[in-house]
């Protein structure tokens, strides 16, 4: 059985996990100063919504060096995530979800 795209499995009501590239470059006041790799996985994020999925999504921001240091809070991420439109998004500790 090969790998499976998302457009091939039924997704309503089922959690998915997505592991994201969306390690991005901040300004010096903590904004996303460049957010190709957040707008690159929108329309796999907005598939799975669209398709009545729970998304849990993982991803990391620089290398804090196993302590929590709030420099690399995914909070940007998050709020870049979100924009100005639904869905919201809010940051967890080591992974973006979905806000209900």
């Amino acid at each position: 059985m090969g790998i499976k795209y998302i457009d091939q499995v039924d997704l309503e009501g089922k959690r998915v996990f997505v592991r994201a590239d969306l390690n991005v470059p901040l300004t010096s006041d903590g904004d996303v100063a460049d957010d190709t790799r957040i707008r690159a996985v929108a329309p796999t994020l907005k598939y799975a919504l669209r398709n009545a999925a729970r998304l849990i999504i993982a991803s990391h921001l620089g290398r804090p060096k196993g302590q929590r240091d709030e420099r690399y809070s995914m909070m940007p991420v998050s709020a870049a995530l979100s924009g100005n439109s639904r869905p919201r998004y809010r940051a967890g500790l080591r992974c973006v979800v979905r806000r209900r």
